[in-house]
């Protein structure tokens, strides 16, 4: 592999340096979508993007609409927008599901073991 060339890696170092600009775009949207999916819960995300542009006069993408809508923890339920529910799992998804399997695993090794012999 070979290394960057030294006019790239001063230029990586000068964009460090300078720092990154702040994502004011985001921080807007995020703020507006709150309340406007409580109010309009049952938009698409075309129709989102749509009444951002009437309000705000710039365009937003599906896409960026789609990360601020699941950076706030909305989710999409049939026709319209939800917050999740409260109820959280106490672990990874199948982790119950995996520790019944080992135990009947077991169970069905012991059971069959002494007829092998």
């Amino acid at each position: 592999m070979k290394a960057y060339s030294q006019d790239v890696r001063e230029w990586a170092l000068r964009a460090v340096d300078q720092g990154r600009p702040r994502a004011k775009k985001r921080v807007q949207l995020q703020a507006w979508l709150e309340a406007q999916l409580r109010v309009h819960n049952d938009a698409t995300l075309e129709q989102h993007c749509e009444m951002w542009e009437q309000a705000h006069g710039e365009p937003v993408s599906r896409w960026t609409m789609s990360r601020a809508i699941k950076h706030l923890g909305w989710t999409r339920k049939k026709s319209c927008w939800v917050l999740p529910s409260a109820t959280k799992r106490s672990g990874p998804p199948g982790e119950e599901k995996q520790a019944g399997f080992q135990q009947s695993s077991l169970f069905f090794l012991m059971s069959v073991a002494p007829t092998l012999l």
